[in-house]
């Protein structure tokens, strides 16, 4: 089944700003955060890709599994690691920030449970 563009359209605009932000990363202090946020965010994208592109990578029950852990650590950044982490107080502009934050990420959630959930077709079960 073939995606709207939109869906393209999002994945590299998300991708590149993604990229940009490679440089930033890599002045920062590594922490356990990042190191668990790397993979989290790589197997995403590749998640992603490959539900917008029809393609087949491991296993659809990895996909099934992935996804509440992918919303629990994207929760837990969004809502708690800036908490526990701010170089500066909580205000209405970071909670602002956060939210936009937030609501750019729901289409990659969505993403990755129709890929593991709802590409009956893609993996070869019978609808």
């Amino acid at each position: 089944m073939k995606k709207s563009i939109l869906w393209k359209i999002y994945f590299w605009c998300l991708s590149i700003s993604v990229v940009m932000g490679i440089p930033g990363l890599l002045e920062r202090k590594l922490n356990i955060r990042t190191v668990i946020d790397v993979p989290f965010t790589l197997l995403s994208f590749i998640g992603m890709f490959c539900y917008i592109y029809n393609k087949k990578i491991i296993k659809e029950k990895f996909w099934k599994l992935f996804l509440p852990l992918m919303v629990a650590w994207g929760g837990y950044g969004i809502l708690i690691t800036p908490f526990i982490n701010a170089p500066k107080p909580v205000t209405l502009e970071n909670s602002i920030e956060l939210t936009i934050y937030y609501f750019c990420a729901i289409p990659l959630f969505l993403s990755l449970y129709f890929y593991g959930y709802r590409s009956s077709e893609l993996w070869g079960h019978k609808i």
